[in-house]
């Protein structure tokens, strides 16, 4: 998974920013940027999406909606984007008990091919959000998972910075779980009722090919 930011200027042209954790294990650099012009965009006739030339004679394809996400759907997975908040703050209307459903792999390694191995399943939890950003994730039986203070990735200082990222990416969430041999990072964003999450883990210190874990659902107030 990634997170970062996508912004589009009146030409239709893209600048985009990302952290991708995996990027640490895989290569060293969990941090990349770049840029693409508007006119490679290619209006469908159907004028309900658009298309973008990928690798290998691939396509993505570009959805809208009416409050304002887009959607892409790529070879490599899909890419959600929502309008960027106004601040950093957590409003408060978003606090309540959502009931989530989620992927997970763990065990997870790439290889030749790019190739994933790991062990994949589905999950069911809910997520208790006061009015502060406080998160409580239970399991299926009401065990607490873990127990969180939501911070803005704006605040997050190995995150936004000097060659990192510098858009601070207003309405986007995370919380980090460091111990002694492993480092997880979650990201939380909310849409209307709706909360999306994932997280991604690994063993420190961060080698290549070190395995890892992640997951990424939705959760519905």
């Amino acid at each position: 998974m990634e997170i970062g930011s996508i912004a589009v200027d009146a030409t239709g042209s893209v600048a985009h920013q990302g952290y991708w954790p995996y990027g640490a294990v895989n290569n060293g650099n969990a941090f990349g940027n770049g840029t693409f012009d508007g006119s490679l965009f290619i209006n469908d006739p159907s004028g309900t999406f658009l298309e973008l030339a990928d690798n290998g004679g691939t396509f993505d394809y570009v959805f809208g909606t009416a409050n304002g996400m887009f959607a892409v759907d790529t070879p490599q997975g899909a890419i959600l984007g929502l309008p960027q908040a106004a601040s950093k703050a957590f409003n408060p209307t978003f606090a309540g008990t959502y009931k989530a459903i989620y992927f997970e792999k763990t065990g997870a390694n790439t290889g030749i091919g790019n190739v994933e191995t790991g062990t994949s399943a589905l999950g069911n939890a809910s997520m208790v959000i006061d009015a502060t950003g406080q998160i409580t994730v239970l399991d299926a039986q009401g065990a607490t998972l873990v127990a969180a203070q939501l911070t803005p990735v704006a605040d997050a200082a190995y995150l936004v910075g000097t060659n990192e990222l510098t858009n601070p990416c207003f309405g986007l969430f995370t919380f980090r779980v460091t111990t002694a041999n492993s480092q997880r990072d979650v990201f939380v964003t909310f849409q209307d009722r709706s909360v999306m999450f994932s997280s991604f883990s690994t063993v420190l210190p961060v080698q290549p090919g070190s395995t890892y874990d992640y997951l990424y659902g939705v959760g519905l107030k």
